[in-house]
């Protein structure tokens, strides 16, 4: 986290904090990110808060000190795998709408914010402003492929031996051999008598 204040402002509250569960009770579906993005209903994809909730205010007694300087903080990605877009992010209270999961109102904007660098685990941000932040990116549900091959091998040998074999392969992992073996034999005898 960085922060650039001016020597003028003489003794100034810096307050920072970091929550660990709250973006999942502040809710994406009314984010105006939702439509920047031009999220549709389906397809799979949803917009998550994939990293820690951070929040800064700066304080000169009762007074909110407002920045002269862009304020820069890097987030973790709580998850890696099907997240993409990184979007700089802060939480609005006063913008429009309720919450679906129990948030007091408000909503994600990337307003006045931007993504500086992002790799596969963190993403860079500035903001004009100080406020409660996190890091929003589009989750893509993974497509389920379910494939089934079957093979199967029937061998006859018929002599006095009946073999059976039967092979079943399936590219879920199982493999069964069943062989089963029937052997009969006929003895016939035949008395003559003179």
């Amino acid at each position: 986290f960085y922060l650039l204040l001016s020597p003028s402002l003489g003794q100034v509250k810096i307050v920072l904090s970091l929550y660990k569960n709250l973006g999942s009770f502040l809710t994406t579906s009314n984010s105006s990110l939702r439509l920047e993005a031009g999220f549709v209903n389906g397809g799979g994809r949803s917009l998550a808060v994939n990293s820690h909730v951070i929040s800064a205010s700066v304080n000169k007694g009762s007074n909110r000190v407002f920045l002269s300087e862009p304020v820069v903080f890097t987030l973790r990605h709580l998850q890696v795998e099907n997240h993409f877009s990184p979007n700089c992010s802060f939480w609005n209270s006063t913008g429009s709408g309720g919450s679906e999961s129990g948030s007091s109102g408000g909503r994600w904007s990337s307003q006045g914010c931007k993504r500086i660098h992002t790799n596969n685990t963190h993403t860079t941000c500035a903001c004009n402003h100080l406020s409660t932040y996190a890091v929003l990116m589009t989750y893509q549900q993974p497509a389920v492929t379910n494939t089934h091959t079957h093979i199967h091998t029937h061998t006859r040998t018929h002599t006095r031996t009946h073999t059976h074999t039967y092979t079943h392969i399936h590219t879920h992992i199982h493999t069964h051999t069943y062989t089963h073996t029937h052997t009969h034999t006929y003895t016939q005898t035949y008395t003559h008598s003179l």
